[in-house]
Order: C-alpha cells, then sequence, then structure tokens
C-alpha cells in the first residue's frame, strides 16, 4: 500500500478546545514515507511526533472529528520538504483518520512543465 494510513483522536484543553490529536495507529507506508518509527508515532502527540509547536492541520482534522464532514486537501508540508494529497474522514467522534499520499514527485514534473511552457512561450510566442 503506497497511501499512508493513520487514526489519531483529538485532545482538547480545559476550554474544550481541540489543541493537539494523539496518534492510535499507522501503517506501515506512514513509517515508509515519514522516516518516523511505528514506536515513535503510536499513542505519541502530534505536536511530539513531528516536533512542532501546534500540532499540524489541527484546524482541518478537529472540524473533521467533531462534525463528521470529510475533507480532502493537498498541502506542502516543509518540514519533511513533500507535498502530500490528504483525505481526512471521521470514524467515530473525536477521532480522525486521515489517508495521504506522496505526490511530491507529480508536484515537481508539473512544475517543470510549467516552467517549460512559460520557456516556451517566452521563445516562440512574442
Amino acid at each position: 500500500m503506497a497511501e499512508m494510513a493513520v487514526i489519531h483522536e483529538l485532545v482538547f484543553n480545559v476550554q474544550g478546545e481541540a489543541i493537539n490529536y494523539r496518534i492510535i495507529d499507522c501503517n506501515r507506508a506512514f513509517t515508509e514515507i515519514t522516516g518516523i518509527k511505528k514506536v515513535d508515532a503510536v499513542g505519541k502527540l502530534a505536536t511530539e511526533v513531528y516536533q512542532t509547536e501546534t500540532a499540524p492541520y489541527i484546524d482541518v482534522y478537529s472540524h473533521v472529528a467533531i462534525t463528521g464532514q470529510p475533507k480532502t486537501f493537498t498541502t506542502f508540508y516543509a518540514p519533511m520538504d513533500k507535498h502530500f494529497s490528504i483525505s481526512v474522514v471521521s470514524p467515530k467522534q473525536h477521532q480522525f483518520a486521515t489517508v495521504s499520499i506522496d505526490i511530491t514527485s507529480m508536484k515537481r514534473i508539473d512544475d517543470n512543465l510549467r516552467e517549460s511552457e512559460a520557456k516556451y512561450r517566452k521563445l516562440f510566442l512574442k
């Protein structure tokens, strides 16, 4: 399986605001693509795992986990220097599952194609 699949659970502050999430489980593709061992991810907070001040994409993920409305988006995750397509669903209240595909190669090919097209237009379509 080339897709990373991860199940998470929201963590709330005393005011009831989602401030983090805990990784419940992940597949082998997650460890292969991110380089993060399963033992270093499962049971840990996102801020610990990703070594960030704020849990990545907490606003999107908490919205899905609270409302149950699925979401798909693409993003560039700078700490890993990778582009991802991420689908998020909520299997039950306050939990969410992500299925992510590393689209870095496709994104770079697309960027190179755009650059080549721009050069072509500049040279031949004056």
